[in-house]
């Protein structure tokens, strides 16, 4: 391709990302008061003056560019040549007359290409490729015509593919040793985005993958050492290592053990940032959680829990009447996104779901909002079902109670729900004590505990004050049950927003349907639907979907329900950091400051407790200072901080 060519591919969004969005405004900003004198423009090679600097392009085009200004890399002089050389007006002597316009657009030809191409440009680092996939960003960004480009957020990695240019060309901002494999991943993201699933012939699933030994003792080394290394400031060389680990091509055969490993080099990241955002506790305590998990595969490679990849089989099930209690829209950071149904089986009392969703960049004329909207199983949209008692004849159910969205049939909406159809159908929980102690059994424990979170729903809440957490920018809202028992409930950043309605929607509601997910030291709940009194049947509002009551008229009257709250209830006060949490603090305490960090005392405790394994860990500990068994504390440190009054 001749360079004018080349340079008529480059739009505004290829300049960004060959320079970046401060640059192209500042070269925007400098068209209004410069001019560039073109001195030169070939087939090959290009000049421009600007502000007294002389702009060189190659015939690589303005990637190779170099400018005689004394900033290094890619300039404002070099971005404000290529938009000069560019636009050239129409009938100017340096109007390239042969320029033809692009002939595809970026995505066209990317798409265009075949599977073998794809497997030829990555060459050796396609297993590596493949595992980077599942890390790219929400969507690929581009116009029609022009540039695209896939970002990687948890790498700090960007690719842009320019029109015209060949792969090897792609632009590129990240680990310099990744080019050709986030390359290689951009590509095929943007492939699997415009419906070449798969691609075809790439992944190699083994139905029963085994992980090698000396895999896992790498990467058992790599968690051990990492604790000196993060908290006596070598945090960038963990960071590092588990990045690596986490996509190597044998995590493949294990996401959950990768999805630790790169949720743990994002953590020694922010330690290496020093962030507010870290904390070291958690850290500790999830690295303690990743060597048991890692420990765990070398006996239990083919267990779907431990690796993580279950399969999803829906089989049909007896007729089932089931309560519909609440919806939730929900993204994640991968770009996936989608509705879920909550219902309550009567019969079999307990929780199922079903949900409509999309991986990221997937389908982009579904939303979630959308299929709220959209009738399911032929019926009515669940804007429409929730607050009813269903009947399905035909139920398609999975192990882990879902619902199939597509092959369930016969069901009919039977009536609106009463509050006696809550309290008679066995979902209710009177206190937080009973919620929460049904929703960690639920939950499991160990490494077995449940990564799903667990529905319930609490009867005859009332709710106090919203805060704000500062450090991590998130809401709760305290609720009280019948006792006045405070516990703290998330909400979103939709549901925020709107705090006061939803504040004064809870006093008046008869339950609260929330959800129960499992943290490292404790289970946090989400506030997912709240059911209202409407006459002589239930009404269900879902925070974040369902529009909210306008607070103000009910202001004064909920003030005064709240003083009333305040002066007759008993609430109960929180006891600080709990055993588990104490110990976690004073094994951080160890690598961050070094002895004495009162080991001993908590080992005596340990002892009284009778958790002798933990008491004899602590005492070697006091002594010496010893990161394979800081972690093996550490473990059994955050099992205790689960349990109530450990």
């Amino acid at each position: 391709m001749s360079l004018p060519d080349l340079l008529g591919s480059f739009d505004d969004a290829a300049l960004a990302a060959l320079a970046s969005a401060g640059l192209m405004k500042r070269a925007l900003k400098d068209r209004e008061t410069e001019t560039a004198e073109i001195v030169t423009l070939t087939e090959v090679l290009a000049q421009v003056i600007v502000e007294g600097f002389t702009v060189t392009i190659p015939p690589k085009g303005p990637a190779a560019a170099r400018c005689t200004c004394p900033a290094p890399g890619i300039c404002r002089h070099i971005v404000h040549a290529v938009m000069a050389l560019r636009d050239a007006p129409k009938g100017s002597s340096f109007e390239h007359e042969t320029r033809a316009e692009p002939p595809q657009n970026a995505r066209d030809a990317l798409v265009a290409l075949t599977d073998a191409d794809v497997a030829t440009f990555a060459g050796a680092v396609l297993d590596e490729a493949l595992a980077l996939v599942p890390l790219a960003g929400a969507g690929a960004d581009g116009t029609e015509g022009g540039t695209i480009r896939v970002t990687f957020p948890a790498m700090e990695g960007e690719v842009s593919f320019v029109p015209n240019q060949p792969l090897e060309e792609a632009l590129f901002k990240g680990p310099k040793s990744r080019r050709r494999a986030l390359i290689a991943a951009a590509l095929i993201v943007i492939r699997q985005r415009n419906g070449l699933v798969g691609p075809v012939g790439f992944a190699k699933p083994d139905p029963e993958p085994l992980l090698d030994e000396g895999w896992l003792d790498a990467v058992a080394a790599s968690l051990t050492g990492s604790v000196a290394q993060v908290f006596r400031g070598l945090a960038a060389s963990a960071a590092e290592t588990f990045l690596d680990l986490g996509v190597s091509a044998r995590a493949g055969a294990a996401p959950r053990l990768a999805s630790e490993l790169l949720t743990l080099s994002n953590m020694a990241a922010m330690a290496r940032e020093q962030s507010v955002q870290f904390d070291p506790p958690e850290f500790l305590a999830r690295l303690a959680r990743t060597l048991a998990l890692t420990e765990t595969l070398r006996t239990r490679s083919t267990d779907a829990v431990m690796t993580g990849m279950p399969r999803r089989d829906f089989a049909a099930a007896a007729p089932m009447s089931c309560q519909v209690l609440g919806a939730e829209r929900w993204t994640t950071l991968s770009g996936a996104r989608g509705l879920t149904l909550h219902l309550w089986d009567v019969a079999a009392l307990r929780h199922l779901r079903v949900t409509q969703a999309r991986a990221g960049g997937a389908d982009p004329d579904f939303s979630p909002l959308g299929a709220y909207r959209t009738a399911l199983w032929g019926l009515q949209p669940p804007s429409r079902l929730v607050g009813h008692l269903l009947e399905i004849s035909e139920p398609f159910l999975a192990k882990d109670g879902s619902l199939s969205p597509s092959r369930c049939s016969g069901a009919k909406i039977l009536r609106p729900l009463k509050i006696a159809d809550l309290r008679s159908g066995g979902a209710l929980h009177g206190t937080w004590s009973a919620l929460l102690d049904a929703g960690k059994v639920a939950l499991g424990s160990g490494l077995s505990r449940s990564a799903v979170p667990v529905m319930a729903v609490l009867e005859r809440p009332a709710s106090g004050t919203v805060v704000l957490d500062d450090i991590a920018q998130t809401y709760t809202l305290s609720i009280a049950d019948l006792q006045g028992q405070v516990e703290p409930v998330a909400l979103t950043a939709e549901t925020a927003t709107e705090a006061a309605s939803l504040a004064s929607l809870v006093h008046r509601s008869s339950a609260i349907l929330v959800q129960l997910k499992p943290g490292w030291n404790s289970v946090t709940l989400s506030l997912i639907s709240v059911l209202c009194p409407d006459g002589d049947r239930l009404a269900v509002v879902n925070p974040g979907i369902d529009p909210l009551p306008d607070p103000t008229r009910m202001q004064q009257v909920i003030e005064q329900v709240s003083r009333v709250f305040r002066s007759t209830r008993k609430t109960v006060p929180s006891l600080g950091q709990n055993y588990g949490e104490r110990v976690l603090a004073g094994l951080c305490d160890l690598w961050q400051a070094g002895p004495p960090a009162g080991l001993a005392a908590l080992a005596t405790e340990a002892e009284a407790r009778q958790v002798l394994t933990l008491a004899r860990i602590l005492e070697r500990l006091e002594v010496r200072a010893d990161s394979h068994l800081t972690l093996v504390a550490a473990y059994l440190a955050s099992e205790l901080a689960h349990h109530t009054g450990s």
